[in-house]
């Protein structure tokens, strides 16, 4: 579990932490608990964004998604970390802002996460899943064994099972007429 609380100064506070690796997804939210009033103004009818910027430049914003719970002079908003943020390590610099325009747009400091980095082993599984897949598939459909019953007829079978069509031998015309 990840805290920022939004401070009256307009700055971004972390009040508790969790690390965050490498290639997760969906495991790590960030509460944003968010004063009801900053300067006489209600950030409870603002939209709000969060603004963010990945270790390789990459900028981008998500709308974080509401508590409806009561938090007392407080409101909850939630960020859920998904992939695209976490599929390199680095710091994820990110800052938020509330805004009615024209009228009010309130930017807060900036922020960061770190993403840990990880020994990168899924793409190793996941090459060794699909020679395994490729592997079973050949097996069932490449011909081990040809074999020719005394009904003068060709079979092929793969792991003891028939593939493909039974040939009659006397039927296969010669190629050179």
């Amino acid at each position: 579990m990840y805290i920022v609380k939004l401070c009256n100064d307009k700055s971004l506070l972390t009040t508790k932490y969790t690390s965050i690796y490498q290639g997760e997804t969906g495991v790590t939210t960030i509460d944003f608990f968010i004063p009801k009033l900053i300067d006489n103004h209600s950030l409870t009818e603002l939209s709000c964004r969060i603004e963010y910027m990945l270790p390789n430049g990459i900028s981008n914003y998500i709308v974080p998604e509401k508590d409806n719970g009561d938090y007392g002079n407080y409101f909850l908003l939630h960020w859920t970390i998904p992939i695209e943020l976490t599929r390199q390590s680095g710091r994820v610099r990110f800052w938020m802002i509330f805004e009615k325009l024209p009228e009010y747009n309130l930017v807060t400091s900036e922020s960061y996460f770190d993403v840990e980095p990880t020994i990168n082993i899924v793409n190793s599984i996941s090459i060794n899943d699909t020679i395994t897949e490729e592997i079973d598939k050949l097996k069932k459909t490449k011909a081990d064994s040809i074999t020719i019953n005394n009904r003068q007829e060709i079979t092929l079978t793969s792991e003891g099972k028939l593939i493909g069509d039974t040939i009659q031998i006397n039927k296969v015309k010669d190629l050179d007429e």
